[in-house]
């Protein structure tokens, strides 16, 4: 398990427009999760309608969709859901490095 609540990262993935509630809620169903889309939505939204085993494959589903590594700062795109690249936001969410792009100016003598 990655989360020990996965209802931030998604919430972000859905908010930052990664990932949408409908995407999110095919690859849970595919792994075995058996709530509806509104249950999905109403639990990532703070509703606590999941509960042990669900809340666990919405936590497996989110580790396997989610990059580990991203490249560059962008997220997989294809098959994997993603439409743009991973918010500085989002990489905080999830614990992923971010990269600053601070210069530091030098003094002339």
């Amino acid at each position: 398990m990655i989360y020990s609540d996965p209802r931030p990262a998604a919430l972000t993935l859905i908010e930052s427009g990664d990932l949408s509630v409908e995407y999110l809620w095919h690859q849970y169903r595919a792994r075995g999760g058996t709530a509806d889309a509104l249950e999905l939505d109403a639990f990532i939204h703070d509703v606590p309608l999941l509960l042990g085993e669900q809340v666990e494959i919405l936590e497996v589903t989110l580790k396997q969709l989610l990059p580990t590594e991203p490249k560059a700062g962008t997220s997989k795109k294809g098959s994997q859901g993603f439409i743009g690249p991973i918010s500085t936001t989002l990489k905080r969410v999830l614990g992923l490095k971010t990269t600053s792009h601070r210069t530091t100016s030098r003094k002339k003598s």
